[in-house]
């Protein structure tokens, strides 16, 4: 960590990718030529996030500021099929069903018991993005300023308590199994 994060984004947003040193192992590989190693130094690699503390709205939160490593993948693992089965709406709601799917087999196959919260995350992200949607349609202005802050802060970090909550409850109960 090098200080160009708020130290309040990490602390809230409870994510470790802003420190954790794991993450440059996907980093580099994303950005080595054809997944070779290079002689590369992570100062030099594009930045993972853009700057998701200046969130105006959770379509350009997801789509801009939070890291983008994986989106190809969250595409044609549920956007596209869901593209294919309901347009654009099952696009964005198979993109944020792939990605909730993902980030809870991570946690199951780390040891923690399946929990729904994880995925009613990821898919309530979708239902946010589908509200400003129809927001934009009736008003003809986009979510923006302090309002378009809000709602992204009770999208993301207040329902990203879900989550949070979630793996953290099954560290507490795993933990409290080994040590008896």
């Amino acid at each position: 960590y090098d200080g160009s994060v708020p130290g309040f984004y990490c602390i809230a947003s409870g994510h470790r990718n802003c420190c954790n040193p794991g993450t440059g192992d996907v980093v580099r590989h994303r950005f080595s030529r054809r997944g070779r190693p290079t002689a590369t130094t992570p100062a030099t690699w594009p930045p993972m996030h853009d700057q998701p503390w200046h969130m105006k709205s959770l379509h350009e939160f997801w789509s801009q500021q939070w890291h983008q490593l994986l989106r190809d993948t969250f595409l044609v693992v549920g956007g596209y099929p869901g593209r294919w089965i309901a347009g654009d709406l099952g696009l964005l709601f198979g993109t944020f069903l792939a990605s909730g799917l993902f980030h809870e087999i991570g946690l199951y196959l780390g040891g923690a018991p399946v929990d729904p919260r994880v995925l009613i995350f990821f898919v309530a992200q979708a239902f946010g993005i589908l509200t400003e949607k129809l927001y934009k349609s009736h008003t003809g202005k986009r979510v923006g300023g302090w309002i378009g802050l809000a709602w992204v802060a009770i999208f993301v970090l207040g329902l990203g308590q879900l989550c949070s909550t979630s793996s953290a409850l099954s560290r507490v109960k795993y933990s409290s199994l080994e040590d008896s």
